[in-house]
């Protein structure tokens, strides 16, 4: 051994080895685990730990959505030419220094395990579980709609523990790539401002080369009558993904998606502008709007066109009532979750596990009452028959939810039929809401029951109850400020192509109880 260290003639061998083993070393430090996975099937908390120049620091302080280079060490490996900046609407959005939501960028050559060079770190100050991400790309996944994968994270900032995070892979050439094999396309995000004006900004695309463009035909169906609308954007729309992809954020309670909210959506636009598929985007708020009538009021406009079509709305019926799906097994939701949740209380701490417990027992409770309004309105659903007497009985009626200003349910009791109840506590609109397919022809609508110590709003009318159809100028409403018996009777013409019919029971004013006879409300013919 001495010789070979010391020996004259082995100087040159000695420093080649010396050479050798540090440039081994190096380069095992800076290679990337290639065997590493961030999405693993269960849950599994990796770290991130940030850390930034002050002069960083001050930028994203001034300039939140402006990228400055970070460097990040993840799980222990340092991940070079990071660009960072802060992300999150307004429900979601924390300055720097508090805990905010981030985006983690790179180039190919310095890749995440796994080839990722972008994720998403979601604060999830809307969902306390942290579970909601990743229980939405699940069913989105099991419906066969594409979607980036989703993990966890504990992060770090500047030494500083933020907590419990949501990671979220990003859309990229190589997410792209992954997802539609060696199909060539774009994915695209819509560009908030003017409702009415519609503009995306490309955000990926697969293979390199010119900017991939939306089809004409696509964005001129945003505009124009509303009749002709989906008879536009058909022959660019995949149309039967777009009624699985509504189908599953109406069966989730996604009221903050494209859907009803025209939110929370990318475009997956392939190269030769056929076949436009729509990605589900930001999941946090999954299962909070479990009373979604039906048919719901879209807000997205290929789903609003999708509606109005009779064809269209039978396709998306069938689909949420009738067809196959993961997700209407709440049973088996309810193990999934539970599950994901356990695997977690191992990798937090006291304060973190109480929150996220606490957040999937919200969770699991809008579960459950999603699917108690989905099998309420499936009951509702398909046609029915007038009986030339005692009518149709309109049953399966939803109650909104409770709030401040008014409490609406049904009341049961020994002897007495049941009632439906509202009570007022402060000036309010609110009611029940009944959808389902009824026969063509001139109808009645008929309800009766009894209004207590009624106070009107003072503004806009009295108020009063009210029946109401579709058009908010299509109603029927009690003598304003008459308490006592009440007896509405509203004449509506059903069209032999009308589809689900949506009705309205309501109340307005500032106070006061209502309460109507449940067999009282029927659809009778208008003789």
């Amino acid at each position: 051994m001495n010789a070979f260290l010391h020996g004259p003639a082995d100087w040159l061998r000695r420093w080649t080895w010396v050479l050798v083993m540090a440039v081994f070393l190096a380069s095992s430090y800076a290679r990337q685990p290639d065997t590493a996975d961030l999405f693993e099937p269960t849950p599994t908390v990796h770290r991130v730990e940030l850390r930034l120049a002050a002069q960083a620091a001050q930028s994203l302080r001034e300039r939140p959505r402006q990228d400055v280079e970070a460097r990040v060490v993840l799980d222990g490996h340092e991940a070079r030419k990071i660009e960072l900046r802060l992300k999150g609407a307004l429900g979601s959005f924390r300055p720097l220094d508090d805990r905010p939501s981030l985006t983690l960028e790179t180039s190919g050559a310095w890749a995440f395990p796994g080839g990722i060079t972008k994720l998403h770190l979601n604060n999830s100050v809307e969902d306390p579980s942290r579970l909601r991400e990743r229980l939405g790309r699940h069913l989105f996944t099991r419906a066969g709609i594409p979607c980036p994968r989703v993990g966890h994270a504990r992060v770090m900032l500047e030494g500083r523990d933020l907590g419990l995070y949501v990671m979220v892979e990003g859309c990229t050439a190589e997410w792209i790539r992954s997802t539609f094999g060696e199909v060539p396309g774009s994915v695209f995000e819509p560009q908030a401002g003017n409702p009415d004006v519609v503009a995306f900004r490309e955000v990926a695309r697969f293979p390199e080369g010119p900017p991939g463009m939306l089809p004409s035909g696509f964005l001129e169906s945003h505009r124009g009558p509303m009749g002709t609308r989906w008879e536009r954007a058909a022959p660019v729309v995949d149309a039967a993904a777009l009624v699985d992809f509504l189908a599953v954020e109406l069966h989730a309670g996604h009221a903050d998606g494209y859907g009803l909210a025209r939110n929370n959506y990318r475009l997956w636009v392939p190269r030769d502008g056929r076949g436009i598929r729509w990605i589900p985007h930001g999941l946090d708020r999954l299962f909070m709007a479990t009373e979604i009538p039906w048919p719901p009021s879209f807000g997205g406009p290929m789903a609003a066109a999708l509606a109005v079509s009779p064809e269209g709305l039978r396709r998306l019926e069938s689909r949420i009532f009738s067809g196959p799906g993961e997700g209407k097994d709440t049973a088996a939701l309810r193990t999934l979750v539970e599950g994901w949740r356990d695997a977690l209380r191992s990798q937090v701490g006291a304060k973190g596990w109480k929150e996220i417990r606490a957040g999937t027992e919200e969770l699991l409770e809008q579960i459950r009452r999603r699917d108690e309004v989905l099998r309420k309105q499936r009951a509702a659903s398909g046609p029915r028959t007038v009986d030339p007497v005692a009518g149709l009985r309109l049953e399966g009626w939803i109650a909104d939810a409770e709030n401040d200003a008014a409490t609406v349910q049904r009341i049961e009791s020994p002897g007495h039929p049941a009632r439906l109840r509202l009570v007022a506590r402060g000036p309010v609109v609110a009611g029940w809401t009944w959808t389902g397919t009824l026969p063509a022809g001139n109808l009645r609508l008929k309800a009766q029951g009894r209004v207590e110590a009624f106070k009107p709003t003072g503004f806009g009318g009295e108020g009063g109850v009210f029946l109401q159809v579709d058009s908010p100028t299509n109603r029927v409403w009690s003598r304003p400020g008459k308490e006592g018996d009440v007896e509405l009777a509203l004449p509506v013409r059903i069209g032999p192509e009308a589809g689900p019919v949506r009705i309205r029971l309501g109340f307005r004013g500032a106070g006061g109880t209502v309460e109507i006879e449940e067999d009282s409300l029927r659809a009778r013919w208008d003789r």
